[in-house]
């Protein structure tokens, strides 16, 4: 997320104990800012801000819409969720702080890797899918006091997964979820979601559950695995009308790049079924994480010439270099050099050798050793797409 920075002559607003250092972005609800917090010893931390627009702050129902989103995501601590800090209010005025995440969400990397006639490797898109099935999953799962919090996110899209330059994939904005801990109830026939990412039951705005986020996920991993939008069309009519009637094509017709063996366990199409009865109920399923490693590893000693290719070999060590201005990508991150393809050599290694069995442990241990493999792979994408190739 960049941030446009403010003039720092012409003096920066504070915030309780932040200080607004930069817009990231504006919506209808509210604003987020780049923030800096600060404390004894010279300590300080960048975050990021979001705050309840000024003329809303006297809005009930907007203030409690705008409340619930903090509670919900304080609620979720998982490496592939973003993180709330804090929740306050200032002169009347209401915000919350989160982790500032230094990267792009997955419509930006798509919209610069489509303007250079380019798409996704299947490995690189499966990693962020997998990623992004890691938090929805723990999302789904959650609880509080033994009881379930039916959390669905309702919103999943390419502007909600950010994936940042360490690698990580995170799920942001759950401003519109639903959970049994809101106080705001969605009214009955209420559609919430953008439309080319809803599934058929939200588009007729009937009862939702996770297997909602799940129809979601898998029109971005069909997305990312064919570089072309699956249920977008000219006018929102016509893409309510392409969601409902729901016909997918394999994503290998779509990309020739891709196996067709692989299509009948293909993500996508486990996740895009058009009826909720028949579609995969969560949306980590550790089967269907094993069987595509097992395809993948394969791939596996390809993957330094690939890193290297995306990178270049350069002597010297990685560095990284986090320019807080983040007025571009160069200004946030610059990594190079050989020991990051040692490094993704080792994870290689495991990915390899460790997947050879389908046991219940490799399958526990199947999205910790894609989050490594993943996190290194996509550093890769996003540096050699900052580096204009």
């Amino acid at each position: 997320m960049a941030a446009k920075l403010f003039d720092p002559g012409a003096g920066r607003q504070r915030v309780d104990r932040y200080e607004l250092m930069g817009e990231i972005a504006s919506g209808g609800m509210a604003t987020v800012y780049l923030a800096r917090l600060t404390g004894m010893g010279g300590f300080q931390r960048f975050v990021a801000m979001k705050r309840l627009h000024p003329h809303l702050a006297s809005e009930k129902e907007f203030v409690e819409m705008f409340l619930d989103e903090a509670r919900i995501a304080a609620t979720l601590i998982h490496s592939n969720i973003v993180q709330v800090y804090d929740i306050g209010s200032s002169d009347g005025q209401y915000f919350f702080s989160m982790e500032f995440l230094h990267g792009k969400d997955a419509r930006q990397v798509n919209g610069k890797l489509a303007s250079k006639g380019r798409r996704l490797p299947m490995e690189h898109a499966l990693f962020i899918v997998m990623g992004v099935a890691a938090g929805l999953h723990y999302a789904h799962e959650r609880t509080a006091n033994g009881k379930p919090l039916n959390i669905v996110h309702r919103d999943i899209s390419p502007q909600n997964l950010v994936i940042s330059f360490e690698g990580v994939v995170k799920v942001v904005d759950f401003g519109i979820a639903k959970a049994e801990l809101r106080e705001t109830k969605t009214q009955s026939g209420t559609i919430k979601g953008k439309f080319a990412y809803m599934s058929p039951e939200q588009c007729i705005a009937t009862n939702v559950d996770r297997r909602t986020d799940v129809f979601a996920l898998g029109v971005i991993a069909h997305e990312l695995l064919t570089g072309k939008r699956l249920f977008k069309r000219p006018s929102p009519y016509e893409t309510y009308q392409a969601v409902l009637e729901c016909n997918v094509p394999p994503p290998s017709k779509e990309n020739h790049e891709l196996d067709p063996a692989l299509d009948p366990f293909d993500v996508a199409g486990k996740y895009l079924m058009r009826l909720m009865v028949k579609r995969m109920g969560t949306a980590l399923n550790p089967q269907t994480l094993v069987y595509q490693s097992q395809k993948l590893k394969v791939r596996a000693l390809r993957v330094v010439e690939a890193v290297e290719n995306l990178v270049g070999v350069r002597p010297g060590g990685p560095k990284l270099v986090v320019n807080v201005r983040a007025d571009s990508l160069e200004d946030i991150v610059r990594h190079t050099g050989r020991r990051l393809a040692l490094g993704l050599t080792a994870a290689a290694s495991v990915l390899a050798s460790g997947l050879t069995a389908t046991s219940t442990v490799v399958a526990e241990w199947v999205p910790i050793i894609f989050g490594v493999v993943a996190g290194l792979l996509t550093l890769g994408l996003v540096i050699d797409l900052l580096r204009g190739r």
